[in-house]
């Protein structure tokens, strides 16, 4: 639950900044995931180009190149040679169309009258005769003449330049009308011309050119902050008044040469702002443009080199051409393709196009019905698609391996670009935001992974410091970095119980002020619970001067009873030195009673709704709390119960303390004392044990006088032996009054 909290907030944290791009609800941008969407725009374009496209059969480019440029000088040309241009593509060549991408010098018939002024006064000492006839040359050869001839019958495209300068250069020609349709449909089209890109400067030619074309259009390159052309502007604003781009107008004329076709104008009411243009319609033509009147240009089918018939206008100049079959009722694009020109453009294929290419494209699409388009108000459909699979994610990928994580991430990306591009893009021609969704998704997966390791590493440290209140911390480390984990649920496990208390701790604690005896307290469950700790044992709880421990939980321990006895010998220690600086101190002498039990017990978190322990439960807790009750019947510091003597009597020593069944127990058990390890053991406490089995052997087949003779030995040897002095008071009850057949060596114990 923690994970996917955790991952809500980094989705929350991550959509924000993708909604506030492209059509933005709020005031600010992320320029970084501007230039990752306009890379995976580039990407899906590449993706997209069929290089081996047949060359388009209804444009062509005649292409002003370095050879061109040298012989007739840098652009634009002199009017002359414009007239021979289009002369020869209208005549020669009978192309249905042409696109001048340049406009006209305005200064067009001053180079030549500078020549024949030349002419007439180099000429000026010869006869009069040579220089009437330069005279009248003169007034026959007019360029301007020569280009309203080429331009005769209506068949060639004038541009004019706007641009976002403060020029002002000649007189820009009337706007397009954009009216039609109901009130309705008009009103909305006003609203949406203020969203139309808007251009502060313009460059015309003389009107006079104008009057002898089949249209103007302006001409004009919108550069994205990556230096990258996308878009082609199909229409404009200057003035708050909307003007056609000169490829609208010649899209206007293709039915009929004769007759422009009206703009139909398809509008979409904006959610959050005024309406916006969505189409144009130009006769049989369809232009998917977006609100600022500007079409994304499709490569796929145009972007090679082959996409169109290309021919030098050096060719076309030569009066030595013969007709070119290619050029024949096409629509002829006329540009520079020269370096020197720098009229090249930057296209997402990653390498520069020149502009003229760039136009015939952009027609291309229109004529195919291939133009690309960003859907008005797309960024409420993608913001809410983030929305939910932000959700998506933060639900999922908690629940999740690294490992499935990583396929689920790599099949989102797959479906993402299936139906980002398979679907709209190539399908339906629609372009949606690619990036704010692979940006979400790969920064979810590592963002969740690292999420995961701070909770699992939070995790694992809570778990150390809740657990090293009751494991040693070298148990709960160990714990916390388990890879098996840690569960609290409750199982059954084969465990060892130690249960221990002070004897008489109540009078002594009378000698004590409040606060000496909690601080005495603190120092005593101190001492002991280390011991405890440094066994691997685990701290149940305290219950005023007594301890509960188990082992085997809730890590593994497979020497849980060996460890549990090495405890229980470790604590008797602990408090004999205690004790010793009680007396020292005129204070009554300390003793503790310890039981240990071994067996199968239910472990895990119990209690209450309202509070919970991770405790144990079962017939072993009980009897160790027996055991550790009759240690003071047998005057012993620590019993043992049979199950954990068998499992550590090969490291333990021990000798039998008696056989007992417990009040709520049908079946008796053998315990037993241990009095070290082997491994340390003096050979006192070997000849105690051994002597011990000599006496329980006697004891429980009714060999009284012996066993009576055996403790006297014993007390000999050891005379302060509290389990001797027990047994030979017992030996003398029974010798006195010896029992019936009946008699078992077992003693009952009604209370608890």
């Amino acid at each position: 639950m923690k994970r996917v909290l955790v991952n809500l907030l980094i989705a929350t944290a991550l959509v924000l900044p993708m909604l506030t791009y492209q059509g933005a609800p709020l005031p600010f941008s992320f320029p970084l995931i501007d230039e990752i969407e306009d890379a995976a725009y580039n990407w899906r374009q590449q993706l997209a180009v069929e290089y081996s496209a047949e060359p388009s059969d209804e444009i062509a480019i005649i292409n002003i190149d370095a050879d061109a440029i040298s012989q007739y000088g840098t652009l634009p040309w002199h009017n002359d040679v414009i007239a021979d241009l289009v002369t020869n593509l209208r005549d020669v060549h009978e192309t249905k169309m042409i696109l001048l991408l340049y406009p006209l010098r305005n200064d067009g018939s001053r180079e030549p009258d500078r020549i024949f002024k030349d002419l007439i006064s180099s000429f000026s000492n010869f006869d009069t005769l040579i220089i009437d006839s330069i005279r009248q040359m003169q007034s026959t050869y007019d360029p301007d003449a020569r280009l309203r001839r080429g331009l005769d019958g209506r068949f060639v495209l004038f541009p004019y330049e706007l641009d976002f300068s403060d020029r002002k250069v000649s007189a820009l020609p009337d706007p397009v009308s954009l009216g039609g349709g109901d009130r309705r449909q008009q009103r909305s089209i006003r609203s949406s011309i203020p969203r139309l890109t808007g251009f502060t400067g313009y460059s015309v030619g003389k009107a006079a050119y104008s009057n002898y074309a089949l249209a103007t259009g302006f001409v004009a390159d919108i550069v994205e902050k990556d230096a990258t052309t996308r878009r082609f502007q199909f229409l404009a604003r200057y003035a708050g008044q909307p003007y056609p781009s000169v490829a609208l107008q010649a899209l206007r004329f293709l039915d009929s040469q004769l007759v422009m076709d009206d703009l139909q104008i398809k509008t979409v009411g904006g959610l959050l702002g005024p309406d916006a243009i969505d189409k144009i319609r130009v006769g049989k033509y369809q232009i998917p443009v977006s609100s600022d009147g500007s079409m994304l240009v499709d490569f796929s089918k145009v972007g090679s080199v082959d996409a169109f018939d290309r021919y030098s206008a050096l060719e076309i100049l030569s009066d030595e051409t013969a007709p070119k079959p290619g050029l024949r009722d096409k629509i002829v694009l006329v540009g520079a393709s020269a370096s020197d020109a720098n009229d090249l453009v930057l296209t997402p294929l990653g390498h520069r196009m020149p502009r003229v290419q760039f136009y015939a494209a952009a027609m291309a699409n229109v004529l195919e019905g291939d133009g690309l388009q960003v859907p008005n108000n797309a960024w409420l459909f993608e913001s809410a698609a983030l929305i939910i699979f932000g959700l998506f994610l933060s639900l999922i990928l908690p629940k999740l391996s690294p490992i499935l994580s990583l396929l689920m991430t790599i099949a989102i990306v797959a479906a993402i670009y299936y139906l980002n591009f398979e679907i709209a893009w190539k399908g339906n021609g629609e372009v949606y935001r690619l990036a704010p969704f692979i940006i979400l998704l790969v920064l979810m997966f590592f963002l969740s992974i690292l999420s995961g390791f701070l909770i699992e590493w939070y995790s694992k440290r809570h778990v150390q410091n809740v657990l090293g209140q009751y494991l040693p911390p070298s148990l709960a480390k160990q714990l916390g970095e388990s890879k098996k984990g840690f569960s609290m649920e409750g199982e059954i496990r084969e465990m060892s119980i130690l249960f221990s208390d002070v004897r008489g701790f109540t009078s002594i604690s009378e000698k004590f002020t409040a606060q000496d005896l909690t601080k005495f307290m603190n120092q005593m469950l101190t001492v002991l619970s280390k011991v405890i700790h440094d066994n691997r044992g685990t701290i149940d709880k305290y219950i005023g001067d007594a301890v509960m421990a188990f082992w085997n939980a809730p890590l593994d321990d497979s020497r849980h009873s060996i460890h549990a006895v090495q405890a229980a010998l470790g604590m008797q220690f602990a408090m004999e030195k205690l004790s010793e600086s009680l007396v020292s101190r005129g204070l009554p002498e300390l003793k503790m009673g310890i039981g240990v039990n071994s067996g199968e017990t239910c472990v895990g978190n119990m209690g209450s709704a309202i509070r919970l322990a991770y405790t144990v439960m079962g017939d072993p807790v009980n009897l160790a709390s027996r055991l550790e009750g009759i240690t003071k019947q047998y005057e012993v510091p620590i019993i043992v119960g049979e199950k954990t003597y068998e499992l550590s009597k090969d490291e333990i020593i021990y000798r039998p303390v008696d056989k007992v069944r417990v009040k709520g127990k049908q079946n008796a058990v053998t315990i037993y004392e241990p009095l070290g390890e082997y491994e340390y053991a003096s050979g006192a406490a070997k000849e105690k044990q051994e002597i011990s089995f000599k006496i329980w052997e006697a004891y429980s087949q009714r060999r009284f006088v012996e066993l009576h003779t055996l403790l006297e030995e014993a007390l000999t040897k050891f005379p302060s032996d509290g389990l001797f002095m027990t047994y030979r008071a017992r030996a003398q009850r029974l010798i006195e009054a010896p029992p019936g057949d009946d008699w078992e060596p077992i003693t009952n114990f009604d209370t608890k």
